[in-house]
């Protein structure tokens, strides 16, 4: 009974990993994701917006002909942008999880991190590219 107690202690201690780049990459792609959802609805609600009432915006129903559409526009691209940047930073934190992709995820999570400026992504990326498993 003691061997498998030692048997199951030693397989705990074989597989070094660090939780921190993980979760952190984690966080930063749920939050991106989340963050252009609401950016996304926020421009479809004002295009929406001006459609219906054009008179809260100080303008008659001429001057705002286009407006709408060019919102939905970049309401569309906000939305694919983040969304984009989310799954690769997604991607990258389950990269993070394992020791044999850890370089790799901490590449990419660096990488994605500067271009979307999440900075939870970045420390991600530096903590993964920084681990060093414990040697015996």
């Amino acid at each position: 009974m003691v061997k498998k107690e030692e048997k199951k202690q030693e397989k705990v201690e074989k597989k070094p990993t660090a939780k921190s780049p993980f979760i952190l990459a984690l966080i930063g792609g749920i939050f991106s994701v989340l963050f252009g959802l609401l950016i996304s609805t926020l421009y479809f609600k004002v295009s929406e917006l001006m459609t219906t009432s054009p008179q809260l915006f100080n303008m008659t129903a001429e001057e705002i002909v286009g407006i709408p559409q060019a919102l939905h526009i970049i309401g569309l691209a906000a939305l694919g942008i983040f969304a984009l940047f989310g799954v690769l930073e997604l991607i990258s934190a389950f990269w993070l999880k394992k020791e044999r992709t850890m370089k790799r995820g901490g590449i990419m999570a660096l990488i994605v991190g500067i271009l979307s400026l999440n900075i939870f992504v970045i420390i991600a990326g530096a903590l993964g590219l920084a681990f060093r498993p414990k040697k015996k």
